[in-house]
């Protein structure tokens, strides 16, 4: 599922201007790495 969005997020740097990919990008990586930061502190303990 990630590399979909990853792949998208390419094709539209190549199509559209390299300042809008790299905000996508930007945002992307943003939101992986926030909900990586809220998910892993409490992988077991939320569940149970």
């Amino acid at each position: 599922m990630l590399s979909n969005i990853l792949t998208s997020i390419g094709r539209q740097i190549r199509e559209n201007q390299t300042a809008w990919g790299t905000l996508m990008l930007f945002a992307a990586g943003l939101v992986i790495l926030l909900s990586m930061m809220t998910f892993m502190p409490y992988p077991d303990s939320a569940l149970r």
